[in-house]
């Protein structure tokens, strides 16, 4: 049997195209344009951050632990697609096994999830997943209870 494309089809078939010919830095996987600037990213990221504080109590107050987390964040972002990012590493005081990020270079990570990390890799190996969503620029990657209504209010703006 011979196969023949009909030529009617490819109008349908160039959304398809054009979902796949834009690379993301990151991921260097084809997707679309980033829609909005990383000044935005960095304002939404600001005004969403004392409300992410007040959720999870605070900021954990111990000197050693937050400069760890910082220290090893650091070493990533600086190996990352974007080394000058500006990423800013908090430790929330939560007993609460999580890690997430948001637009801007907002990396956070609970105290229970630092207790919980039985080495400085499998630490870093959390803060590379978080950075690399922040990277790629994708706000339907960025994980937490705000995901959804953030990723549409990043591009309703």
């Amino acid at each position: 049997m011979k196969f023949r494309l009909n030529i009617s089809v490819l109008p349908l078939l160039a959304p398809i195209y054009l979902f796949f010919a834009f690379p993301l830095p990151a991921t260097a996987d084809q997707q679309f344009a980033q829609f909005i600037s990383r000044e935005r990213e960095s304002a939404i990221g600001a005004e969403e951050h004392p409300k992410i504080l007040r959720q999870y109590g605070g900021v954990y107050d111990d000197v050693r632990v937050t400069g760890y987390v910082a220290t090893v964040g650091g070493r990533i972002a600086a190996n990352s697609d974007t080394p000058g990012a500006g990423f800013r590493f908090t430790v929330l005081d939560s007993p609460i096994v999580n890690a997430f990020a948001l637009p801007g270079g907002y990396i956070y990570v609970t105290r229970g999830l630092v207790a919980l990390a039985n080495s400085e890799a499998e630490l870093a190996s959390v803060l590379a997943h978080e950075i690399g969503h922040v990277t790629a620029r994708a706000p339907s990657s960025i994980t937490g209870p705000w995901a959804c209504p953030l990723g549409a209010r990043c591009l309703a703006h």
